[in-house]
C-alpha cells in the first residue's frame, strides 16, 4: 500500500510539472532519428474528427490536456478503484496490528477559486473526482458570450442523479430545452428502458466554472462536493 501511495503522488507530480520535460525528451529522440516534430503552437487536429464549429486548439493543449493529463487522471482513478482503503493495516512481528495515520493521496474536492487551464481540464478533474467519490456526472447548463462570438464562458457540471423524476409526458419538453446531454447518453437510456424515478433522486453534487477574461483560465465559482447518491449506496437498484 505504501508503493501505491508513492505511485499516486508521483503521478500527480507528473501531471503538474513534467509535461514540458516529456516533450523535450520526445523531441530530442525525434530529431536524432529524423522524425518530424510537431509545432506546439499549431492547430491540434484529430484525424477523422469533425472540425465544424469546433474551437481552435493548439497541439500544446491537445497533447497536454486531452492526452497527457487525461491518461494520468485515468490511472489515478484506476488506483482509487482497486485500492480504495484510505488507511492500511500493517501486521507487525508480534502479531499485533497498527493503523498508520498517513492517508493515501486522493483528489481534492473542488472549491470556489480553484483554477484550471481549460474547460476540458476542469471537466476531466471533476469526472475523476466523481469516480473517486462514487458518482458520475453530466453537463447541466452553459452560457455563451454575447456579440455573436459564440464562445462558452460558464458551465455547470452536476451529478447524473441531480433533479427530480417527472413523468415523460410532462418533462420531455423541459428536458430538451434545459438539459444538455450527449446523443449517445440519450440513446443508451432509450435502449435500457431504465426506471427514471431511481435515476433522478435530487443529488446536489455540482461544480460551476467560469472563464476569467483577464487570465483566460477557468475558475470554480460554486461547488457542492458531497453527493447524496453514490453507486455503492444503490447496489440494490442495479440488481
Amino acid at each position: 500500500m505504501r508503493l501505491v501511495k508513492t505511485c499516486k503522488e508521483n503521478l500527480q507530480l507528473m501531471r503538474d510539472n513534467e509535461f514540458e520535460e516529456l516533450v523535450e525528451q520526445a523531441s530530442s529522440f525525434c530529431y536524432k532519428h529524423d522524425i518530424t516534430v510537431l509545432t506546439m503552437d499549431e492547430e491540434y487536429v484529430i484525424p477523422g474528427s469533425s472540425r465544424r464549429n469546433a474551437p481552435m486548439k493548439t497541439n500544446y493543449h491537445g497533447y497536454r490536456v486531452e492526452i497527457f493529463i487525461h491518461v494520468i487522471y485515468g490511472q489515478l482513478a484506476e488506483l482509487n478503484d482497486h485500492f480504495n482503503e484510505v488507511e492500511e493495516i500493517i501486521q507487525v512481528e508480534n502479531g499485533e496490528t497498527s493503523t498508520p495515520k498517513n492517508k493515501m493521496t486522493q483528489l481534492k474536492a473542488p472549491y470556489a477559486g480553484m483554477v484550471f487551464e481549460t474547460m476540458e481540464e476542469a471537466r476531466n478533474y471533476y469526472e475523476e473526482y466523481g469516480r473517486q467519490e462514487g458518482f458520475w456526472l453530466r453537463t447541466r447548463s452553459c452560457s455563451k458570450t454575447r456579440r455573436h462570438l459564440d464562445m462558452v464562458t460558464n458551465r455547470q457540471f452536476v451529478c447524473a442523479h441531480e433533479g427530480k423524476y417527472v413523468p415523460k409526458n410532462t418533462s420531455q419538453k423541459a428536458s430538451e430545452e434545459n438539459d444538455e446531454r450527449d446523443i449517445s447518453e440519450i440513446e443508451n437510456m432509450k435502449r435500457t428502458g431504465k426506471n427514471y424515478s431511481t435515476v433522478k433522486c435530487g443529488c446536489k453534487a455540482s461544480m460551476r466554472i467560469k472563464l476569467d477574461r483577464w487570465s483566460n483560465k477557468w475558475k470554480v465559482r460554486l461547488s457542492q462536493s458531497q453527493a447524496s447518491y453514490t453507486e455503492k449506496k444503490n447496489e440494490n437498484e442495479v440488481k
